[in-house]
């Protein structure tokens, strides 16, 4: 989004928001939802530096939206259903592809913001350190695109909110926000009109503008949380439902969790997005990785000295520096990232083992939990793999990005005055 639109959407926190949370556990339910960008047959290739930038990085994002080919409309009649059998098959169903499509995965809850409530759709992000909502004030924009934009979604009206205040005060506070509006503009950003940022820390933005704390540090400067804890559920498809807990936990989980410390190691560089998810304070250490046999080929093992894993929700797959990455497109002869195929083909590929934490925590994820599923634009079920390459990692080398496609593998609980995250194993993958 361009900075003359970013100064007509404001971020609104009310007090009635922490109120309607005060000294209990709240608990919010949690739908998933897939944004689809499809576009012409394209290779997203992990081995060519010239294709290999994340579905995260702006530039991809920017080639991708000038062309404006969101063809939601004019996909090509079904390809027959490729088969049962090894990746022969699976090359065969790539050659025959005519278009490519990215999934974006967000998890997102319903709020009301004013007197009387108005509704929003919002989702639900660990990284992102912000509530943010479209005002009504940006439908005097000037630039007619940008207006349209702003006609998708739910607005704000602060004239029909009897306790709507214009500036900083105890009871409300506003202040412009930059939207992630320039990545999500033509693909996912009807989906949801907010956010409801999670992040333990003031994340880091493209402008770096936002100089208020975020609803979380509000909730636990307020004491309005009977404890400073919130864990999540997320939910495997867009048909499932999972939660949010503020101020409490799921108690069936207690005797499974696994805490791993937080550690708190700023980052730095040009990777803006990188540097955004690592900002957000949820940071813990990693010591290996390892994938079990594949086809021909024996188990891959990546040890992790002093690497740091950055856990999100914000991002759909997971991200490591280009040559792990490329050593587990190779393991698994895989090409495209951008490539679905059959859920049916889940059962044969390895388990994932990411060791985190000081005691160097085993936690292996089946093919049904790290691979995500999704529906083509054609309305059949397909599956993904979710190992991307991080963009300029020469900058992040000791980093890894562990995002949706590892959290909502687990049951998380993030515990903010110890400092640590949680993990259980869930029994419903």
């Amino acid at each position: 989004m361009t900075r003359s639109c970013k100064l007509l959407w404001y971020l609104v926190f009310q007090l009635a928001f922490v109120r309607s949370i005060f000294g209990r556990q709240t608990r919010v339910p949690l739908k998933r939802i897939t944004g689809k960008f499809v576009f012409p047959f394209t290779v997203g290739s992990l081995q060519d530096d010239e294709t290999s930038s994340t579905v995260n990085a702006p530039e991809t994002w920017a080639r991708t939206l000038n062309a404006k080919q969101q063809v939601f409309a004019r996909v090509p009649a079904p390809q027959e259903e490729e088969r049962s059998g090894s990746n022969d098959d699976l090359s065969r169903s790539r050659r025959n592809k005519k278009y490519s499509v990215i999934y974006q995965l967000m998890y997102i809850t319903d709020l009301s913001i004013g007197t009387p409530p108005q509704p929003f759709r919002a989702i639900v992000d660990i990284t992102q350190s912000n509530l943010f909502v479209p005002s009504w004030n940006c439908t005097t924009n000037p630039h007619r695109h940008e207006v349209e934009y702003c006609l998708f979604h739910l607005m704000y009206d602060s004239a029909a909110s009897s306790t709507y205040k214009p500036e900083l005060t105890p009871a409300t506070f506003i202040i412009t926000a930059f939207i992630l509006g320039e990545i999500y503009r033509e693909t996912t950003s009807a989906l949801y009109d907010s956010a409801l940022g999670l992040a333990r820390f003031h994340a880091t933005n493209l402008y770096n503008d936002f100089n208020v704390a975020s609803p979380l540090e509000n909730m636990v400067q307020q004491k309005v949380l009977n404890r400073n804890i919130f864990a999540l559920k997320h939910p495997r498809t867009d048909d499932e439902e999972g939660e949010l807990i503020l101020g409490g936990a799921d108690e069936s989980f207690v005797d499974s969790l696994i805490t791993l410390p937080l550690i708190n190691t700023p980052a730095d560089g040009n990777d803006l997005n990188f540097i955004a998810f690592a900002s957000a304070g949820w940071q813990v250490a990693a010591s290996s990785l390892s994938l079990d046999s594949y086809l021909d080929n024996g188990p891959l093992q990546i040890p992790l000295p002093n690497y740091i894993a950055v856990l999100t929700n914000g991002y759909t797959n997971m991200m490591f520096p280009r040559q792990m990455a490329h050593q587990i497109a190779e393991h698994l002869d895989w090409t495209d990232w951008l490539d679905d195929f059959s859920c049916e083909k889940r059962h044969s590929f390895p388990n994932v083992t990411i060791a985190l934490g000081p005691q160097q925590h085993r936690f292996v994820l089946s093919p049904w939990q790290y691979m995500h599923e999704v529906v083509d634009p054609e309305g059949r079920k397909r599956c993904t793999l979710p190992f991307h390459p991080l963009v300029e990692d020469g900058e992040h080398p000791n980093y890894i990005l562990l995002g949706a496609a590892f959290l909502a593998s687990w049951y998380a609980e993030f515990d903010l005055d110890k400092e640590t995250i949680g993990l259980a194993y869930r029994d419903d993958y």
